[in-house]
């Protein structure tokens, strides 16, 4: 288990649709005696904001129709999670004195693969494949949320969807308030399950997280 240098900070996880029709589908809620979790109590929890227009899509679909590994179609070593958004906690003025800054962003996305868009080897899933997600390695200050589930520790993992789905998480990073964050390195590594046995893990996808907030 991965002791933490800060007291860690919970941002509320913002489900948010895309597309023109303003229209969402809600993920599944996690289900812990499936998916081991963190269970931590926050001490403090953000005020969600509204995120950009524009985000991107981690796509996630199968090698073959009807079963093989599960694949995940992204730029995963030219795009990183894009960290917009600040919350100040426990700190005081514009600096946050004495306090934690949590930065968080909500794009990319997750959803599951149409069948329109499918390719030869990102094959769309099985409609009711649950899917969930598992951190591999994760930077000391950095956590992926979904609703109340918090993946901060390798192993933890949660449940994404169930096929067709479209969720987003919040992607964190939770520094001291006079740390520079464009001088931390901060990254995610997961894998994708499939509940069930039609489909195999996927390989592990590592994301960069990015500040990009002034």
């Amino acid at each position: 288990m991965r002791t933490k240098a800060f007291v860690v900070v919970l941002v509320a996880s913002v489900l948010l649709a895309c597309g023109d029709d303003g229209d969402r589908e809600e993920h599944d809620p996690p289900n812990p005696s499936a998916s081991p979790i963190a269970t931590r109590t926050p001490t403090a929890t953000p005020t969600p904001t509204v995120r950009p227009a524009g985000h991107d899509h981690i796509v996630i679909g199968s090698h073959h129709a009807g079963g093989g590994e599960l694949v995940a179609h992204f730029d995963f070593k030219g795009s990183a999670a894009e960290l917009h958004e600040k919350q100040c906690v426990g700190g005081s003025g514009d600096t946050c004195a004495g306090g934690l800054i949590v930065y968080s962003g909500t794009s990319p996305a997750f959803e599951s693969v149409a069948g329109d868009a499918a390719e030869e080897h990102l094959q769309p899933l099985l409609q009711g494949t649950a899917v969930e997600i598992e951190i591999v390695d994760i930077s000391p200050n950095v956590q992926v949320q979904f609703d109340s589930a918090i993946l901060d520790r390798a192993g933890a993992r949660t449940t994404l969807g169930v096929a067709p789905f479209h969720v987003h998480g919040s992607w964190q990073l939770v520094l001291p308030f006079d740390a520079d964050p464009g001088s931390v390195s901060a990254f995610v590594s997961f894998r994708f399950l499939p509940v069930g046995r039609t489909y195999e893990p996927s390989m592990p996808y590592t994301l960069e997280l990015r500040v990009t907030v002034p």
